[in-house]
């Protein structure tokens, strides 16, 4: 379960900044030169170094399919670091495509940009995804992440109703 924070509102452009409490991270499992780590869904990162050059398709479904992660997949997020900015994409299982941006996955990279000394700020940690602009907040004590917080900006694209 998460919790989230309403920061501001946008009348004019119908958007809100929200800030979401995310789950700890006590376990970051290397798998090679890769990682794998449940921020409220598991995600195998890998580091790359021009995130933009990948065919997320392609390669996040051989990753999602794969041996270790056959039974129930994995997401799968490609990260780039530029100048102490990440660089997303994600094949999202479920989706079983290239997302334009997941909050889990999000915070799973700037996790895994932390522990492997990518990156060496907790507080306010920039990651670009295709669908826009998100920021990370953590605390790192020892082994375990703690504190997590996503903030972006939130914007309602569907409203239904349904009648049972």
């Amino acid at each position: 379960m998460h919790e989230a924070t309403l920061i501001s509102e946008n009348k004019k452009t119908n958007t809100s900044l929200v800030k979401v409490k995310m789950s700890d991270v006590a376990e970051i499992k290397n798998i090679s030169k890769d990682l794998f780590l449940n921020t409220g869904s598991p995600h195998f990162i890998r580091f790359v170094n021009d995130a933009s050059k990948i065919d997320v398709f392609i390669e996040g479904k051989k990753i999602r399919y794969s041996k270790p992660f056959a039974v129930k997949g994995t997401n799968v997020n490609f990260v780039a670091v530029k100048n102490k900015t990440l660089f997303i994409r994600t094949y999202e299982r479920g989706v079983e495509n290239e997302t334009l941006a997941c909050g889990t996955g999000v915070t799973a990279a700037a996790i895994a940009a932390v522990a492997t000394n990518k990156i060496n700020q907790t507080l306010k940690i920039k990651v670009q995804a295709l669908g826009g602009t998100l920021f990370v907040y953590l605390k790192k004590n020892q082994n375990v992440f703690e504190e997590v917080y996503l903030e972006g900006e939130a914007q309602e694209v569907f409203e239904g109703r349904t009648t049972i």
